[in-house]
């Protein structure tokens, strides 16, 4: 099946998440918001974690909330409601990445946002797991655009300025740098960031990562051992890797 999102109506602007299942030419409407920012399946394929604006669509995206849905059941939970609170700081669902579920389909990876700063203050982005079972909320770490591993409890993650990966526990523990921006802008020389949220293998042993080197959006994209630490560019394009599944 294949989850998208599509516009309901442009006055005022609605959008939905849609089910298409190729086999059976069948589609479904699971959830719809005044704007839809990310969605991602849960590893067992039977829930959604959605990232949508609840305020009417303006020139920012703003007032972002994570949803959980649920299609079999034909129900959807709210996880956030507005800001909340996090190690007595106040944060916001960021729309600018998509959540990451954890192996097992119990919890959810996403970034948040504190309120009132940018997307480049090191401060300003953090990572937050939500737990389903508990409905909590936690800190994990200050940075950006959380991955999890398909096959371990290890969430690799960005800095707010896109120069450095690392990776750490769901508990906090295990932190370390796997490795930094490497290359530069064709222009500038300048060392390029890393964009997007790393993409793991099958097999957890490697990861793909892109770095933007021109004005005109052209990517990078290396790949990551993680057992000898060295990374080799695999291509140059415009073109964004998704995700890396198992060969039939």
């Amino acid at each position: 099946r294949l989850a998208y999102v599509r516009l309901l109506s442009a006055e005022p602007h609605r959008e939905a998440v849609s089910i298409y299942d190729p086999g059976t030419g069948k589609q479904e409407d699971v959830f719809d918001a005044p704007a839809i920012w990310a969605v991602s399946w849960s590893p067992l394929d039977d829930r959604l974690a959605v990232v949508a604006q609840t305020a009417p669509v303006s020139a920012f995206a703003a007032g972002s909330d994570l949803y959980i849905v649920d299609p079999p059941a034909h129900r959807t939970a709210r996880v956030t409601r507005g800001p909340f609170v996090l190690q007595a700081v106040s944060y916001s669902v960021s729309p600018h990445t998509a959540p990451s579920w954890d192996p097992a389909g119990g919890r959810v990876a996403f970034e948040a946002l504190r309120l009132g700063s940018g997307r480049e203050d090191p401060a300003g982005r953090a990572i937050a797991i939500f737990d389903l079972q508990t409905n909590a909320i936690r800190k994990l770490a200050d940075g950006a655009n959380p991955a999890w591993s398909p096959v371990a409890d290890t969430i690799a993650y960005l800095d707010a300025a896109g120069k450095k990966c690392f990776t750490v526990h769901s508990d906090g523990t295990g932190g370390q740098e796997l490795f930094t921006a490497r290359g530069g802008f064709f222009s500038t020389g300048r060392r390029a960031p890393i964009f997007f949220p790393v993409v793991w293998s099958p097999g957890g042993d490697q990861l793909i990562f892109h770095q933007w080197v021109d004005t005109d959006l052209v990517l990078d994209v290396y790949r990551y051992d993680l057992k000898t630490s060295k990374a080799g560019r695999i291509g140059r394009g415009e073109l964004q890797v998704v995700d890396w599944r198992k060969g039939e």
